[in-house]
């Protein structure tokens, strides 16, 4: 093992004193004889042409040493932070800059619900606010200030409780109890399959309606819109008399235009749809005039 190689010199602190010392050329540092590193008047520590920053000194580079650290914890040193105080746990960039994919405010790595929505309030953890604890977002929630633990639709808004599951809600329902499946109407009774709509007449030969059967389909509306839970079919039907597809025809068209009428009265469109079938389901005798009139009719089917 090499001895190291000492040189004798004396080193001036400051200009006024001077201290003989030795240098040890294998370390990188000049020490006095007592063994102590020999720092210069501005309390640095004098280094020789040996110096790495392998072999340096924890006690003599202290400075280069903070630079190195990272004190927000980033993984970013803060030399090289911009973002100083970054909050634990954030994901940041090679600048220490926090993260925020979906720009909710609340940055990556601690964003529990990444990919909100913008404009969305978040709360701490990145996720929509729910301020009346319904279940459903602010953004969405149709009915703020719902009383907690309420059932909601998917609105946010309270929902009546209906314990025979008939959609009519146990304050309205006047037939409890109702088996399921049952259709029912808006009294939560058992609604009657099929509607025929009496006395609805057309100009001779066409789909054109009468004043007369104006007047009954209002009140037909009125009984639909009352019952937004139920959908219909307006069925077309004629009896047996002229060519098999002319009366298909006529049929059909009539049932266009009462489902036409009924939605230009209020009626929403999707709940009806419309089907003429000519003289294929006869209610009563062709062979007679009142059985042919009764075969001539309109119906709403429940659909």
């Amino acid at each position: 093992m090499k001895t190291p190689q000492l040189m004798c010199m004396s080193v001036v602190l400051s200009g006024l004193i001077s201290l003989p010392v030795q240098a040890h050329i294998n370390h990188g540092y000049i020490f006095s004889i007592d063994g102590s590193v020999v720092k210069n008047s501005f309390g640095e520590c004098l280094r020789t042409n040996y110096w790495t920053s392998e072999n340096a000194l924890p006690e003599c580079e202290g400075g280069m040493k903070k630079m190195d650290m990272d004190t927000d914890g980033d993984g970013i040193a803060d030399s090289k932070d911009q973002c100083p105080d970054t909050v634990p746990g954030a994901s940041v960039d090679a600048m220490g800059c926090a993260k925020d994919s979906d720009n909710d405010g609340i940055p990556d790595g601690i964003d529990r619900c990444a990919n909100t929505q913008a404009g969305v309030r978040v709360d701490a953890n990145g996720c929509a606010l729910d301020e009346d604890k319904d279940g459903v977002a602010d953004s969405r929630d149709q009915c703020p200030g719902t009383n907690e633990g309420a059932l909601v639709d998917s609105k946010g808004c309270e929902v009546q409780k209906d314990s025979d599951g008939d959609g009519i809600v146990d304050a309205n329902d006047q037939c409890a109890g109702t088996a399921p499946g049952t259709v029912v109407d808006k009294t939560g009774c058992k609604l009657k399959e099929d509607i025929r709509i009496e006395n609805v007449q057309f100009e001779t030969g066409t789909a054109v309606l009468n004043t007369a059967s104006q007047d009954i389909l209002d009140n037909v509306a009125r009984t639909l819109i009352e019952n937004e839970h139920l959908n219909f079919e307006v069925a077309g039907h004629t009896d047996n008399t002229g060519a098999y597809q002319t009366n298909v025809d006529l049929s059909n068209a009539r049932a266009q235009s009462v489902r036409q009428y009924l939605v230009d009265k209020g009626v929403a469109a999707d709940r009806l749809t419309a089907q003429g079938y000519g003289p294929d389901r006869p209610i009563a005798s062709n062979d007679t005039r009142e059985g042919r009139s009764m075969n001539r009719r309109v119906e709403l089917r429940l659909q």
